[in-house]
């Protein structure tokens, strides 16, 4: 059986039967015995290798996970966040019984976390710009800041580049100066949400 399932509340906020967890893909392939239907595609080379390995008691299957479906995606939790994070996530169950609808207790089947990656594309287009301009009570020129990053995509582990220009035509002392990183995710469930948060924060004074 493989799922796809959003998360969008702590494990301790189930109650009285509701679960903040909502299954947005379930496929599910009968391997022992084999159905007519399921697909017979050619062995991989791993599977070769294990079925040369484990013998005859090994049966291979292949799950084919539909193009429509979201990404991996997991929301950076807060410091006071506690419990599974909330996001995307997939998951690969095996199990033994009479029938696919059957209750299977924990100790009866085996679960997998696998993860949906999307390749960013190799031609990185222009990084981000913004600019905003503040005006102040009895002076006459704004102040003007503007901030651009050099490349669209970052992966992670790299470090990320910002560039701040400020031209002070006030009468005004600029100290301190504030870059923070947000993670702001468009949620779709049952309305369109967001969910920001704050993931880093770099003063300058």
């Amino acid at each position: 059986m493989l799922t796809c399932a959003f998360r969008y509340g702590r494990d301790d906020l189930d109650v009285i039967g509701l679960t903040f967890r909502k299954d947005l893909y379930v496929q599910t392939l009968q391997v022992v015995p084999a159905e007519s239907t399921s697909p017979q595609g050619a062995l991989t080379v791993l599977q070769e290798r294990l079925l040369h390995k484990l013998g005859d008691n090994a049966y291979p299957f292949t799950l084919q996970m539909v193009t429509n479906l979201p990404c991996s995606v997991t929301l950076q939790p807060g410091p006071e966040d506690a419990g599974k994070p909330c996001g995307i996530d997939f998951e690969v169950k095996s199990f033994c019984a009479e029938n696919p609808e059957e209750t299977v207790s924990k100790r009866d089947y085996v679960r997998l976390v696998v993860r949906k990656v999307q390749f960013a594309p190799p031609e990185a287009g222009p990084g981000p710009s913004a600019q905003t301009v503040r005006r102040f009570l009895l002076s006459a020129q704004p102040l003007q800041l503007q901030a651009w990053m050099d490349r669209e995509v970052h992966y992670h582990g790299e470090p990320i580049s910002v560039n701040v220009s400020i031209n002070n035509s006030t009468n005004k002392v600029i100290k301190k100066i504030k870059i923070s990183v947000d993670q702001v995710t468009d949620v779709v469930l049952y309305s369109l949400d967001k969910y920001s948060k704050t993931v880093f924060i770099q003063e300058f004074t």
